[in-house]
């Protein structure tokens, strides 16, 4: 009976901890610090790249200089 007792002991502690380190962890994406980045499509095959890094030629915009070359042809 009382290794009955120590069993479920052991066992409200393991979910009690379970449940306060659950809380305190992070939730939901990380948050960063200024404004959102833009996204726009690769006018070639589709792929999202932030804007700042978009290759931009007649008007559309470029995951890479090789993909601006090949939308051309």
């Amino acid at each position: 009976m009382g290794k009955l007792l120590i069993l479920l002991a052991v066992v409200f502690a393991v979910i009690l901890v379970v449940r306060v380190l659950g809380k305190s962890g992070p939730r939901g994406p990380a948050r960063r610090d200024g404004p959102p980045v833009r996204v726009v499509p690769c006018a070639h095959c589709g792929l999202h790249v932030p804007e700042g890094q978009a290759i931009r030629a007649e008007g559309r915009h470029f995951c890479s200089d090789e993909h601006r070359r090949l939308y051309r042809s």
